[in-house]
């Protein structure tokens, strides 16, 4: 009788242990993921604008600061100090997500296909290559988002940079929910791109 007392002992404390174990994974919050998006057709410019433009752009890697390199999406205080949404993250790596959303938004406001991302064929025939160095791309809650980038753009033909511009752009985020956090970054992109497609269009018209 007093082995099977033991054994119903140890049989219980092997249980409560799994149990909490159990308890503590079942409680672990799940992670939330978001994308960047491109803009919406009726926010772009109207065909009629570029219909005569027959233009091709080449999009060259864009670099990032190494903080932006992590899954997690990256808040901001009204300091220096850096805060890392540990159940918020990106679907994807930012920079690829940022590039492809950049390279789509450059699609419609000057209403071309041919619009590459770095490596194109040696076929293809590129008018402008832009470059775009980001040195900020975050957000702080419930205030701003933030976006600080250098970008040039590069004629092909008279080989030569035409324009060396940098940018700062910030737009407000309505409250503490991460969806609004990343609507906020989207319209930041989206204004990035607007400048960015209008000197094209300057430029295309000089020639």
């Amino acid at each position: 009788m007093a082995k099977i007392s033991a054994f119903r002992f140890v049989g219980t404390i092997i249980g409560l242990i799994l149990f909490l174990i159990s308890g503590c994974f079942g409680t672990s919050k799940p992670a939330q993921f978001y994308l960047l998006t491109s803009m919406e057709p009726p926010a772009a410019v109207s065909s009629a604008e570029t219909a005569d433009m027959q233009i091709s752009i080449g999009l060259e890697p864009v670099t990032f600061p190494e903080y932006l390199n992590r899954p997690q999406i990256v808040l901001r205080t009204l300091g220096s100090e850096i805060k890392v949404a540990e159940y918020n993250r990106w679907a994807e790596p930012l920079k690829e997500n940022f590039t492809r959303v950049l390279a789509q938004n450059l699609v419609k406001l000057l209403n071309t296909d041919s619009v590459w991302l770095f490596p194109w064929s040696s076929k293809i025939k590129v008018d402008y290559q832009v470059g775009v160095n980001v040195e900020r791309f975050d957000a702080i809650a419930g205030q701003q988002a933030h976006l600080n980038a250098r970008w040039t753009i590069f004629s092909v033909k008279e080989k030569s940079f035409l324009r060396k511009q940098r940018t700062i752009i910030q737009k407000e985020v309505k409250s503490n929910d991460f969806e609004d956090l990343v609507t906020a970054q989207n319209a930041v992109l989206q204004d990035f791109s607007q400048q960015i497609a209008e000197e094209i269009k300057v430029l295309y018209a000089e020639q």
